[in-house]
C-alpha cells in the first residue's frame, strides 16, 4: 500500500474524473487548505502561442468551460457565492469561477496529493493553494510549479469548449459571462468601455 502524504491541507473526497497531465493526475476534489499562496493564470496563456482566446482578460470564463467540459460538470453555484480565496475580502458576492480540485502526483513510493482552487480574481483565472509563502521549501515550490504547468497544460491541450451562460456579481455590480458559439463574453466589460 502506498503511503499518501498531503501538502498545504486535507483532501477529504476525491471525485471522477481523474485526468492526467505530465506526472500529475488531476481530479476534483472536496478539500480544506492551509494557508494561502496564489498564482494568477492570466500571463501564462500569452506565452503560449495558439491561445488568441485567452491573452485577452478576463479569461476566467474560457478556463471555466474548458474545466467543464474536461472534468465533465456544471459549476456549482454554492461555490460561486463565497469570499475571494485570496485575501478573505468580499469584493465578489458570487464569482465566475472557484472549483476545487487534487493533483496527485507519485514520488520515491509515496503518493502525493496538492489540493487547489482555480478560481478567479478580477476575472482572470488563477490556482489557489495552501502553504504559506515564507514557509515553502525549493521542493515544494518546484513542486507547485511543475504542478501548475501540468494544469495549464491540461487546460490548454485543446480550445474545445461548450457553450453556457452564468452571471456574477462584484462590487455591487450583476453581469452576465460565459462561452457563446465557443467566444468568451462578459457583459460588465461590454457596458462599462
Amino acid at each position: 500500500m502506498t503511503e499518501t502524504m498531503h501538502l498545504f491541507g486535507i483532501v477529504r473526497h476525491v471525485e471522477n474524473p481523474r485526468i492526467e497531465s505530465g506526472t500529475f493526475r488531476f481530479a476534483p476534489a472536496s478539500i480544506e487548505l492551509h494557508g494561502q499562496t496564489w498564482i494568477t493564470l492570466t500571463d501564462l496563456p500569452k506565452s503560449r502561442p495558439g491561445h488568441a482566446l485567452l491573452s485577452a482578460s478576463p479569461n476566467a470564463p474560457y478556463f471555466r468551460g474548458r474545466l467543464q467540459k474536461l472534468f465533465d460538470f456544471q459549476q456549482s453555484p454554492d461555490n460561486l457565492e463565497c469570499e475571494s480565496w485570496f485575501d478573505g475580502k468580499t469584493c465578489a458576492d458570487r464569482m465566475m469561477l472557484n472549483t476545487t480540485f487534487v493533483a496527485e502526483t507519485i514520488q520515491s513510493g509515496t503518493l502525493i496529493q496538492i489540493p487547489f482552487v482555480c478560481t478567479e480574481q478580477f476575472g482572470d483565472g488563477a490556482i489557489c493553494h495552501g502553504g504559506l509563502p515564507e514557509r515553502n521549501t525549493d521542493r515544494r515550490l518546484q513542486l507547485t510549479s511543475l504542478m501548475t504547468t501540468a494544469f495549464v497544460d491540461l487546460l490548454l491541450a485543446s480550445d474545445h469548449v461548450d457553450d453556457y451562460h452564468d452571471f456574477a456579481v462584484t462590487f455591487g455590480l450583476r453581469f452576465e459571462f460565459g462561452i457563446r458559439n465557443g467566444i468568451p463574453y462578459n457583459t460588465l466589460l461590454k457596458a462599462h468601455r
